[in-house]
């Protein structure tokens, strides 16, 4: 494992300096990204055991974080499809059970993991020519998986969203541009909330927010990104939020709630596949850029994001190779708010 304490140095460094600027211009209050704070950024490794990789699905689940699928050094398959983390910065493989079917490891991007009901639930997903996936994977210990088909079919770039005691599927219908929004109470039975909560949509974040859930982003069916937000508190009855301000339109992003506000990172816009910005908002309705000071100018896409002791953390990510092309990162690093 390698650590990158010099740079989280020099961003101290930068960050006094450009507040001793501040007081020294007779600013009482420093600048702080438009509100009353900054954030510390630390990279918690430069790459771990797990390689460089993007597009993982993770979560955490019985006191680890658990990253399935996507793309890795390794090629995502086989005895490298499956990692856990006690700390989110050194990785191990999972030793899946005997009875666990191969089937399971074959590679898989576009899923989501998600922590329901005390158990591990694996959904759908594309496999390595772009076939979306129909099934449904779950596990009581994350060692032994079991095999599900539920009734909404393909799922290659739906969200999972766990509210109310129930796990909410949101799957954008490509034929009749509609999105159909399924729930379960216990993962084996499902039930349509609705077949048309808003035109389809795939790549979309959901959060849960002041005892609703919404959804951020994505692209439509003609794959043309959006920054439209959607709310809702059963499931079957969503309506669009209105902001004042708002981030630009955005997928492979990701959106998580941290210290009472939803927050924003990346993603592809329609200016660069790179996007570097952080977004945050307290209300959903007035959404603020963070402009404070930050390591670097790198923006990224394909990373996920997770509420890790009280930080949030980014793991891997698409980035720019410098020559128009994508790199590979194999980077955790960490958001703080002072």
């Amino acid at each position: 494992m390698k650590t990158k304490s010099f740079n989280v140095l020099v961003l101290i460094i930068l960050t006094v300096t450009h507040l001793s600027c501040d007081l020294d211009d007779d600013n009482t209050t420093p600048i702080r990204g438009g509100g009353e704070f900054s954030l510390a950024f630390t990279v918690q490794t430069e790459e771990d055991q797990m390689g460089e990789f993007a597009g993982v699905a993770m979560t955490i689940f019985d006191g680890k974080i658990y990253a399935a699928g996507g793309y890795n050094t390794y090629g995502s398959s086989g005895s490298h499809f499956l990692w856990s983390s006690s700390n989110g910065i050194n990785w191990a493989t999972v030793p899946l059970s005997s009875t666990t079917p191969a089937s399971f490891t074959s590679f898989r991007s576009g899923a989501t993991l998600t922590t329901f009901n005390d158990q591990l639930w694996l959904i759908g997903g594309k496999d390595i020519t772009d076939v979306p996936y129909t099934n449904i994977w779950h596990s009581a210990d994350g060692v032994s998986w079991s095999e599900l088909s539920p009734p909404f079919g393909d799922l290659p770039a739906h969200e999972t969203i766990v509210f109310n005691s129930k796990m909410y599927v949101t799957k954008g219908n490509r034929t009749t541009n509609q999105t159909e929004v399924w729930s379960t109470t216990n993962g084996i039975d499902w039930i349509q909330e609705t077949n048309n909560a808003f035109p389809g949509r795939g790549g979309q974040k959901g959060v849960v927010f002041n005892d609703a859930m919404y959804l951020l982003g994505g692209e439509d069916i003609a794959a043309n990104k959006v920054n439209e937000i959607w709310t809702s508190t059963d499931g079957s009855s969503w309506t669009e939020v209105n902001p004042t301000t708002l981030f630009s339109e955005r997928n492979a992003h990701s959106a998580t709630v941290y210290n009472n506000k939803v927050w924003v990172i990346g993603g592809k816009d329609n200016i660069t596949p790179f996007n570097n910005e952080i977004w945050y908002s307290p209300d959903m309705i007035t959404w603020i850029r963070y402009e404070g000071p930050r390591p670097g100018t790198d923006g990224i896409n394909d990373h996920t994001v997770l509420l890790f002791n009280d930080e949030i953390w980014i793991f891997g990510s698409n980035r720019s190779d410098g020559a128009g092309g994508t790199r590979r990162t194999g980077e955790i690093s960490s958001i703080k708010e002072d």
